[in-house]
């Protein structure tokens, strides 16, 4: 029985073929890179003026009311500078721990640093404290080994990546956590700029360490970090934070009044905006501390 052949010239169509489709894939994927990446939402431009100071009640009353929560005054409100202050502050914290801790941050590695508080969530978790982490999939995910996850788990720590790397929602690559936040018990806060990381520790005495701060909060604005944790961990986990052990109340610890202004992905930048309306409402100085410096336009024409 004569077996079919296919002539030259099918073979030869045949594989034209498929290299246009080849081609036609590798366009539709570099057009969804384009997309995700350089295609940004239009942007508003804020008019913002200088109608009032920051010495003016209007400064807390209207300009910093735009967002949940506003303003909250009785907090204690301490400035660490540098690992060598915020680590052991975090560190005493985490390890004091009684009932919960909350984590979250875009840089946990697997070297000194990161272990050692890899160490802390789970002895607290193996002591009965519900230690929950949620690390961001780029920042944290090439750099935290799969064995210091397992350990935390297995402590039973709740551990989750804030859009993991390898994931079918490519629309989600670029999209990333910067958040830094630790709430212990629900009465006492940290957030700051910090990475957990050997390039963290010390005073940044060297080119390989870098200099970084954290703030130490007590009072009312605690429960605001632990809203801006409980939303992410909504999110990825699925899970919702209630009860007195992660929203005790918090009674004045100080006299400082303090806001926490949370960022979004696709908002309408609630902290460009913040910072434009307190540039405005400037009378004597502008101090700004900040590893990186990508002012809008707004900002720029204010701070000259």
């Amino acid at each position: 029985m004569a077996s079919a052949r296919k002539s030259p010239k099918e073979k030869w169509w045949q594989f034209e073929a498929m290299e246009w489709v080849a081609l036609a894939l590798a366009f539709l994927g570099i057009v969804a890179v384009f997309c995700i990446f350089f295609i940004r939402r239009s942007v508003i431009e804020y008019n913002v003026e200088h109608t009032y100071a920051v010495s003016d009640p209007e400064f807390f009353g209207s300009a910093l009311a735009l967002y949940d929560p506003v303003p909250l005054p009785g907090n204690k409100i301490e400035l660490l500078q540098d690992g060598d202050a915020y680590f052991p502050a975090m560190l005493a914290a985490i390890r004091g721990a009684k009932k919960t801790v909350n984590f979250e941050a875009y840089i946990l590695h697997s070297d000194k640093i990161g272990q050692t508080f890899r160490d802390a969530f789970i002895e607290r978790a193996q002591a009965g404290v519900e230690v929950r982490l949620i690390l961001d999939g780029i920042g944290s995910g090439w750099g935290l080994d799969n064995s210091d996850v397992g350990m935390m788990k297995e402590a039973g720590c709740k551990f989750v990546y804030y859009h993991p790397v390898l994931s079918w929602r490519i629309d989600r690559t670029n999209r990333r956590s910067h958040r830094r936040v630790l709430v212990v018990d629900g009465r006492v806060g940290f957030t700051g700029g910090a990475g957990f990381a050997d390039q963290w520790a010390g005073h940044a005495q060297d080119k390989d360490h870098w200099h970084d701060v954290q703030v130490r909060v007590e009072g009312p604005l605690v429960s605001a970090l632990q809203n801006a944790f409980e939303e992410h961990w909504i999110k990825t986990f699925g899970e919702t934070l209630s009860g007195a052990h992660q929203f005790p109340a918090l009674p004045p610890a100080g006299e400082m009044k303090g806001q926490v202004i949370a960022s979004h992905s696709f908002s309408v930048a609630p902290v460009p905006l913040t910072q434009a309306i307190a540039f405005a409402a400037a009378e004597k100085r502008i101090w700004i501390t900040n590893p990186y410096c990508t002012p809008t336009g707004d900002q720029v024409e204010l701070l000259v």
